[in-house]
């Protein structure tokens, strides 16, 4: 009998990178909603923070809140309520 060689394991390519997660901006009128209840820097922080996110983005603690002015009218509060809904 002859000894049978080893067996060298055959390089395996690596395996290709995932494709970046598809990214849906939010709507302009949802913008534009978004802006007359929390204001313009608010909404450039949120529209900002939902890329992010959709992007699977690593994002520091300290940037993953949007602070913005407490919201008194019950209209306005559900308002922005059902616009975070649509990308929330």
């Amino acid at each position: 009998m002859t000894p049978t060689q080893p067996t060298v394991p055959e390089f395996q390519a690596a395996a290709p990178e995932p494709a970046s997660p598809a990214v849906i901006p939010i709507s302009e009128d949802d913008q534009k909603t978004l802006v007359a209840i929390i204001g313009e820097a608010s909404t450039e922080k949120l529209v900002q923070l939902d890329l992010d996110i959709q992007a699977k983005k690593q994002i520091p603690a300290n940037e993953r809140n949007v602070v913005f002015d407490a919201i008194d009218d019950r209209a306005q509060r559900a308002a922005l309520h059902q616009v975070c809904l649509l990308f929330f």
